[in-house]
């Protein structure tokens, strides 16, 4: 396998391939990788999104406890399981496209086409790398919050303020199991559990999204080599003054036909993630920003709490903004085709070639687009809508909140 190629998905590669999702090149392995895709969805749903939707519906009346359950886990959770399976799904789509990357940089020997394609993979690495970290530090945070508040309710316990009865240790995230979990050894195995659970989604979330990026560039780079052979082409035709001879546009127009299946195939395989990657993203939003402004209004403010809260808050943001970027990008780039040949020295060809430009500047018109459950094109207009509207949001939660706080004055 070629080493830019391995540069290139270096990291999303790991993470994949650890809970099996890696579009699997080898037949053999295809046990093995369904064996660790269902620890990971056991992982993930068995130890987060469903004891936590069970401590949900118990906690329905406590307004804030039922806020910090879906903001804090049960949403990202919920979001992992989706786009694993999604990506489960579409994995021979997704095969397909890795075995194109890969076959890209083995047909490639032109050197400034492989300049090209390096820089964009190492752009392509360098952004997964952040994803990563992001998500990462994220769990590091959450981990940190859950030992600060076991080491308090432990003193508290010590110093004789709580009552062995009347103890509760606290959970790593807020669930409802089938089992005493207060007694051990059910204790230490769930809190591990729930711990791993929060690991794992992270990394899914981080390989899943480290891998969107990667193909994302590595198209942007073979439409940019592709307008780059169109200009060479155009330009030889200009220069020579025969006008008998015809343009030979078919390579280009037959590799341009490719580029364009490939985009589609890679809107087909992510298109419902998008959709729920925008939902989930617009609902954790909104309950975030309410959680930052309950920690900070309250009359002593937990930092560490509120650090989460932000940085959590922020990965979200930095996801999705991720998104629409280089969404967009790639729209802008599938349509620089036409400009290429606007921008040329047309009126040099032949008539017949003429008629040839228009057709491809036509088609090239139309931009690869990214759209989140094939209705919503992905863009920065959309982005700056999803904050508006999770601002919104935020007002009335804070409004339902007051009217609550007045209810219980006037009882």
């Amino acid at each position: 396998m070629d080493k830019d190629f391995e540069t290139e998905m270096k990291v999303c590669r790991v993470g994949l391939t650890i809970f099996g999702l890696w579009p699997c090149l080898n037949k053999n392995a295809n046990w093995q990788s369904a064996l660790r895709f269902t620890i990971l969805m056991i992982s993930v749903l068995g130890f987060g999104n469903i004891p936590q939707t069970f401590k949900l519906i118990e906690s329905i009346k406590d307004f804030d406890k039922a806020i910090e359950i879906l903001s804090n886990c049960d949403m990202a959770h919920l979001l992992v399981a989706i786009k694993s399976l999604n990506f489960w799904y579409h994995r021979k789509d997704l095969d397909v496209l890795v075995n194109a990357m890969i076959e890209d940089w083995k047909m490639t020997k032109n050197h400034t086409e492989k300049l090209i394609m390096r820089r964009n993979a190492k752009i392509s690495y360098l952004v997964s790398v952040i994803i990563f970290w992001i998500v990462e530090s994220a769990v590091a945070t959450f981990f940190a919050l859950n030992c600060y508040n076991r080491i308090k309710e432990s003193q508290a316990f010590r110093m004789g303020k709580v009552n062995a009865s009347e103890r509760i240790r606290p959970m790593y995230m807020l669930s409802k199991f089938p089992y005493d979990v207060q007694k051990s050894p059910y204790y230490e195995i769930t809190w591990i559990g729930q711990f791993l659970s929060t690991l794992n989604a992270a990394t899914v979330f981080g390989a899943i999204d480290g891998f969107f990026v990667a193909i994302i560039f590595h198209l942007c780079a073979q439409m940019e080599i592709l307008r780059e052979r169109f200009k060479q082409l155009l330009a030889r035709a200009a220069l020579n003054e025969n006008k008998n001879e015809h343009l030979n546009l078919s390579p280009i127009i037959e590799r341009h036909m490719y580029l364009l299946k490939i985009g589609d195939i890679i809107g087909n395989a992510f298109s419902m993630q998008l959709l729920m990657q925008l939902l989930t993203s617009l609902v954790i939003f909104c309950l975030t920003e309410y959680q930052i402004v309950r920690i900070i209004t309250k009359d002593v403010i937990d930092v560490l709490e509120l650090v989460f809260a932000t940085y959590y808050y922020t990965t979200f943001l930095m996801s999705l903004f991720a998104y629409c970027v280089i969404a967009v990008m790639l729209s802008t780039e599938s349509t620089k085709l036409k400009e290429t040949a606007y921008n040329s020295d047309w009126y040099r060809l032949s008539p017949s070639d003429m008629k040839l430009l228009i057709i491809i500047m036509l088609r090239a018109d139309r931009p690869v687009e990214l759209t989140a459950g094939k209705f919503v094109p992905l863009s920065m207009d959309l982005y700056c809508s999803i904050l508006k509207t999770s601002g919104g949001y935020l007002s009335m939660l804070l409004a339902v909140k007051n009217s609550d706080r007045e209810d219980h004055q006037e009882l």
